[in-house]
């Protein structure tokens, strides 16, 4: 998992697989730690939006 901080709180994130195995869990984690510590578990689908706690803009994760 990346998150990429885009300077204006916006971010990007996307899966890194680690194995060949295409199926994905029913939950993703997500868990972001530099300035901030973000760790968010969520319902997984193909493409979704959800607004972080003190952030304006959206994560959106696509595969």
């Amino acid at each position: 998992m990346r998150l990429l901080d885009k300077g204006n709180s916006e971010f990007h994130a996307s899966i890194i697989p680690t194995t060949s195995d295409t199926s994905l869990p029913s939950q993703l984690r997500i868990r972001y730690i530099q300035d901030k510590s973000i760790e968010l578990s969520m319902m997984w689908k193909k493409c979704f939006s959800i607004q972080l706690f003190f952030f304006r803009k959206f994560m959106c994760m696509y595969i």
